[in-house]
């Protein structure tokens, strides 16, 4: 799905973005990671901006698909589309259950930016009509944050899992959107 000389630029980037770190792992992870990604159609970022990232875990560079690149291959299925969304103190929210979607109007606050985040969400609405929803509270989003997040400096304001970093919301809402995959609901 990507050309040779795209997965090359790809993996320059990504090395040249961390190079202390790739250049470490082994070549057989890191060329398994582009076969992986060229497979798929996903494009390896050096950045926040892409559709998967090579990761370093010891000597192993591990491919990880961000929620771009999740959305991307349900979208690539033709099946339907993944929405996602937060909601922040303030918004009209209902959770109809993980079969419909959900009832979400953001306030109309000047301010609502500013206020904490309560909820996420991310729904496959599927071309037939057919949808399913994964909702998950401010409680179960920092429990999993608490669980799962490698780094554990998630109390400094520069790292994307702070409540108050502006990476949060989206963090939560990467979050439903993989809850939502490993159920197998996504195409």
């Amino acid at each position: 799905h990507v050309d040779p000389e795209s997965m090359c630029r790809f993996l320059f980037n990504a090395l040249n973005a961390q190079p202390d770190l790739l250049m470490k792992c082994t070549p057989e992870s890191i060329g398994d990671c582009l076969v992986r990604a060229a497979s798929r159609g996903l494009e390896i970022s050096d950045g926040m901006l892409g559709d998967c990232y090579l990761v370093p875990f010891k000597d192993q560079a591990t491919l990880i698909v961000s929620y771009k690149g999740l959305k991307k291959l349900v979208r690539n299925t033709g099946q339907g589309l993944v929405v996602m969304d937060h909601v922040r103190e303030g918004d009209s929210f209902t959770d109809n259950g993980p079969l419909q979607p959900v009832g979400h109007v953001k306030s109309k606050d000047a301010d609502r930016h500013t206020k904490p985040v309560v909820a996420a969400y991310a729904t496959m609405q599927f071309r037939n009509g057919l949808c399913v929803t994964k909702v998950m509270t401010i409680g179960e989003l920092l429990a999993h944050r608490n669980q799962y997040v490698q780094a554990r400096n998630y109390k400094d304001a520069s790292k994307p899992w702070n409540e108050g970093n502006v990476a949060f919301p989206r963090m939560c809402e990467k979050t439903c959107v993989r809850q939502l995959a490993s159920t197998g609901d996504l195409p």
